[in-house]
């Protein structure tokens, strides 16, 4: 607890026994009152101090000379976790697709467990942004494999995720911008595990609705601190002087520990403003009823002020309860 607090607290606690000196006659009333002001007086640094325990310390933190002097001129490491937690300008320019016209090329492929390629899919999607409605056409798409099981359904329950999150066959109409993806209503499962998927992405380091694995996530809570190296550099990203913060798997721990999920999380802040340029994901996880080992990146671009995605790069194993094993690989490239 900083030292003007104590201060404060032990001249205010001179006061008071001087007080009930004064007032002791009073009877038993006052007693009570001044004790239990004595007992707050007591607990209130520790709880200050639990509160300061949720921060992650200076000392955990490797900064290189830009970001040190950055920092004695005003910048708060505390701050720029928080942004990286819940700032929203990822989601907003993964909104922003909503309201414009763009082309979208992705390349896909599934891989079985020799690694070689079980279905692949080519297509190149369009969509026109028009008196407040936005429709999208497949251009051209190359197949192989089936992607559909005997019921017509999804047989990957990755590209089902992706399609529900790019793709709508259907013209939408009139939709209203949106900052929070928290304000997000699911109706079904999949939409629940969609918006699950979207807190990893969106909200690093916060925990996750997902049964087993859903605490796992929060990387910086000091029960997971002692498991990471945590580092803040000044680099040049896609032309943008950044922040780039890190937070990467400490080698002693890897592969070595169940309760590690999150191996990498590397994100780009534009230092003007800390705007997301870009984000770095890794996760991985063999436990008994779900293995995950999935590795994305994510890039924006900035296009008459505001930004959009520009390259969405996806390495991913799934396996889950009712869920077949699955690997897909995948580039998504942007246009507008």
């Amino acid at each position: 607890v900083p030292a003007p607090i104590t201060a404060t607290f032990f001249i205010i606690l001179v006061l008071l026994l001087r007080y009930v000196r004064i007032k002791s006659k009073l009877g038993s009333k006052i007693n009570d009152m001044f004790w239990k002001m004595i007992i707050f007086i007591m607990f209130f640094p520790l709880l200050l101090q639990s509160q300061e325990n949720n921060v992650l310390p200076y000392s955990h933190i490797t900064l290189d000379s830009v970001v040190i002097s950055a920092v004695k001129q005003g910048l708060s490491i505390n701050d720029l976790i928080k942004v990286m937690q819940y700032d929203s300008t990822l989601y907003i320019a993964f909104n922003n697709l909503h309201f414009t016209n763009y082309q979208y090329r992705h390349d896909l492929s599934v891989l079985d467990k020799r690694e070689k390629t079980e279905a692949y899919k080519k297509e190149s999607v369009r969509q026109i942004y028009k008196d407040k409605c936005r429709q999208q056409s497949i251009e051209s798409v190359e197949m192989k494999g089936d992607f559909q099981n005997r019921k017509g359904h999804d047989k990957y329950y990755t590209v089902e995720l992706f399609d529900n999150t790019l793709y709508n066959e259907h013209s939408v109409c009139g939709e209203k911008r949106k900052t929070n993806w928290n304000n997000e209503v699911y109706g079904s499962k999949l939409e629940g595990h969609l918006g699950a998927v979207k807190r990893v992405i969106f909200n690093p380091g916060t925990p996750v609705d997902l049964p087993l694995i859903g605490k796992k996530f929060a990387i910086f809570e000091p029960e997971m601190q002692a498991f990471y190296n945590y580092s803040i550099d000044r680099k040049m990203v896609a032309g943008e002087e950044c922040f780039v913060f890190s937070v990467i798997e400490k080698p002693e721990y890897s592969n070595t520990r169940k309760d590690i999920i999150v191996r990498k999380l590397i994100t780009a802040f534009r230092r003007s403003d800390f705007q997301i340029i870009q984000r770095v994901y890794h996760m991985e996880y063999q436990g008994a009823l779900v293995k995950l080992d999935i590795a994305m990146d994510m890039k924006l671009t900035a296009i008459d002020n505001k930004f959009y995605p520009e390259q969405i790069k996806y390495d991913g194993f799934f396996k889950a309860p009712t869920k077949k094993a699955e690997r897909v690989k995948f580039t998504t490239d942007f246009k507008y």
